[in-house]
């Protein structure tokens, strides 16, 4: 029976898909949420505190790569959800994880004049980087890893540090597509310039 409603779930879930849910997903499994095809979605996620998840954003129609990170556990992370989009969540831990997702199609998306660039943010740290990225996701990059997203052209990335905010840096055409952005230097850099 939990296999039926498991199914039921997969196919179902863009039906189900409301400003509150839970979504239970068991083990070496993916789920994929589809919300609405006329509006962008600003998707809220949480974590339990005893395991994380996988998340990406992929285009509808073949499945291509918009966004993607690593969720750790007792997290709370914001991701956009464009029109033409699915949300995909897969659960790689060895037991079914319960995760609790917000949505709100009240945000405003890029315009398609301001298409922007597909990079890769790397923590090549041993610590955990948080980021704010208005309107799109608030990422914490796991260390050692690898966080793919798309950025319009003016869109700007924040920091955490100490509890306040500062920014790191703002979509300019200096970044080019498919760049690989070694964020724990940049925000070392970051930090020598506000401190002069």
């Amino acid at each position: 029976m939990k296999f039926l409603s498991f199914i039921a779930l997969i196919f179902f879930a863009p039906l189900m898909a409301s400003p509150k849910s839970v979504v239970t997903i068991d083990s070496g499994a993916e789920v994929r949420l589809r919300f609405s095809s006329s509006a962008a979605t600003e998707v809220l996620l949480n974590t339990p505190s005893n395991a994380g998840v996988t998340v990406r954003v992929e285009r509808v129609s073949d499945r291509y790569f918009i966004r993607g990170f690593g969720m750790s556990k007792s997290a709370k992370e914001k991701v956009l959800v464009e029109s033409n989009a699915v949300l995909v969540l897969r659960n790689e831990n060895p037991t079914a994880v319960e995760i609790t997702y917000e949505s709100d199609q009240s945000v405003q998306k890029a315009s398609p004049e301001k298409e922007g660039v597909n990079l890769t943010f790397h923590n090549g740290s041993l610590a955990s980087i948080p980021l704010v990225i208005p309107g799109v996701m608030n990422p914490n990059l796991s260390p050692m890893s690898d966080s793919g997203v798309k950025l319009a052209f003016g869109q700007k990335v924040f920091f955490k540090e100490k509890g306040k905010q500062y920014l790191l840096f703002e979509i300019d055409e200096t970044f080019k597509d498919g760049d690989k952005l070694e964020i724990q230097d940049l925000i070392k850099a970051r930090k020598k310039q506000l401190d002069n």
